[in-house]
């Protein structure tokens, strides 16, 4: 309870106040409001970006085991230790509703054999790098014949 003076001077102050913290309190709904109609946005395209990449993984899965089936162990590690992806992530920042937000992307490059290139029976038959060719690696994309690493 407050301690107010009876007079029509603190009538009026206590009215102001009243109607500030109205306004304020109605402003910080429609905020609320904003950031969960965005925080919806972002679950489903997280949602979304989960599905496409787990049966990306489903497809991947199958080939990986077929090539680890038809390769030594000593090839089958050979391909890990030559094969290359660059990541990057870049940062941005944003203002939503006056409150800074950090967006972080992934950038890949694509996976690519980094076999060694002395001599020329390393390269492959059209100038690339490894025997497994432009078409590349099981893991890169591409599934190569038996005894390409």
């Amino acid at each position: 309870m407050l301690k107010v003076n009876p007079t029509r001077m603190e009538l009026l102050k206590l009215k102001k106040r009243s109607s500030l913290a109205r306004r304020g309190h109605k402003l910080l709904r429609d905020k609320e409001e904003q950031l969960l109609i965005e925080f919806r946005k972002l679950v489903s395209q997280t949602r979304d970006v989960r599905k496409k990449v787990e049966q990306q993984l489903m497809a991947f899965y199958p080939a990986v085991v077929a090539e680890k089936g038809a390769c030594s162990r000593k090839e089958w590690e050979a391909l890990w230790r030559f094969l290359r992806t660059d990541a990057r992530i870049a940062v941005s920042r944003r203002r939503f509703f006056n409150i800074p937000v950090q967006e972080l992307a992934l950038e890949l490059s694509g996976a690519r054999c980094q076999a060694p290139r002395r001599g020329t029976n390393r390269r492959g038959r059209d100038g690339s790098p490894c025997r497994a060719g432009r078409r590349g690696c099981a893991l890169a994309g591409g599934l190569p014949r038996r005894g390409d690493h």
